[in-house]
């Protein structure tokens, strides 16, 4: 998450995206006293994650990444407006935080 929020501040956004996510896959195994390097534990976990904001993230991710198939879906304005994408990424960092 520290990294999430070092990339963030350097509007990497990203590289922010990603490591808020994967820090908050990593967060959750220790509370559960998973193994953090085992990528089958990491799936596991992932797939029943239902925190809004860590998909929130992805979707952000996935755009970013990949381009978008409609520029006016949710994710499409928010990248048209790098404030916005900045606050929605501090945001979803913040409830992540909050959430494990």
């Amino acid at each position: 998450m520290a990294l999430a929020q070092k990339y963030l501040d350097k509007r990497d956004y990203l590289r922010a995206t990603i490591y808020a996510q994967e820090g908050f896959i990593s967060r959750g195994l220790e509370r559960n006293r998973d193994e953090v390097d085992d990528y089958a534990s990491r799936d596991e976990f992932k797939r029943n994650i239902s925190e809004s904001a860590f998909h929130e993230l992805r979707k952000l991710r996935n755009a970013m990444a990949h381009g978008l198939k409609n520029a006016r879906s949710k994710e499409g304005k928010t990248l048209k407006d790098e404030m916005m994408l900045a606050t929605t990424i501090e945001q979803c960092i913040g409830k992540l935080k909050k959430s494990v």
